[in-house]
């Protein structure tokens, strides 16, 4: 399959590694704002547009989940975006995966989680059985989710981030690395720490 990549930065040098190692052709890196030079030596170029590209799928190799929802949306153009599963990763079969989703290496993703479009599971991030996640967010590397969790729509849950069993997170919600949330946490909120809290002014709340 054909694939334009969206992003040429870091993360997309790895997303190209996946799709090598899937056997799928890489058209180009889409990118207005980088220039050429991280992928000079690929023979692999890098583009501002789709335009007069041939190409199947695109993928999404950018973090930010704000700029993940805003590509995501040229699936209204007819711009295809399956799911793609690095070979090292486990998925259960009872899980569902929407549109987009990119599962990186040594992720889990465990019995009848469900995770919406757009989402980043990133390296050895572990989705435990009965999770459900929103469209667009991302788990970042060593990101650890307990079962039946439900992290909502363009959350980022930092590195090594832990979020215990049964706890829900709302929607634009910015766990830190290393926060153990162990309750739930209320849409547009930043929490960090052990256990996490709120963040005011760049502070842990004590309320």
């Amino acid at each position: 399959m054909r694939f334009v990549v969206i992003g040429a930065g870091g993360f997309s040098c790895e997303v190209a590694d996946m799709l090598d190692m899937l056997g799928h052709e890489i058209v180009a890196f889409l990118d207005a704002r980088v220039t050429e030079s991280m992928h000079s030596t690929t023979g692999r170029p890098v583009v501002r547009s789709l335009e007069n590209l041939a190409f199947d799928a695109a993928v999404i190799a950018i973090g930010d989940v704000n700029i993940r929802e805003k590509y995501l949306s040229l699936q209204d153009t007819g711009v295809a975006f399956p799911p793609l599963i690095h070979p090292t990763a486990f998925v259960s079969p009872g899980a569902l995966l929407g549109p987009g989703v990119v599962v990186m290496n040594n992720a889990v993703i465990s019995a009848r989680a469900n995770v919406g479009s757009g989402t980043l599971i990133n390296v050895a991030a572990y989705v435990a059985h009965d999770c459900v996640l929103g469209a667009c967010t991302h788990l970042a590397s060593g990101v650890r989710l307990g079962g039946a969790t439900r992290v909502g729509d363009r959350c980022l849950c930092g590195t090594n981030a832990v979020v215990l069993p049964g706890v829900v997170v709302g929607d634009d919600v910015t766990c830190g690395a290393g926060a153990v949330v162990t309750s739930d946490v209320a849409s547009g909120l930043t929490v960090a720490g052990v256990p996490a809290r709120p963040l005011v002014t760049g502070k842990a709340s004590d309320e």
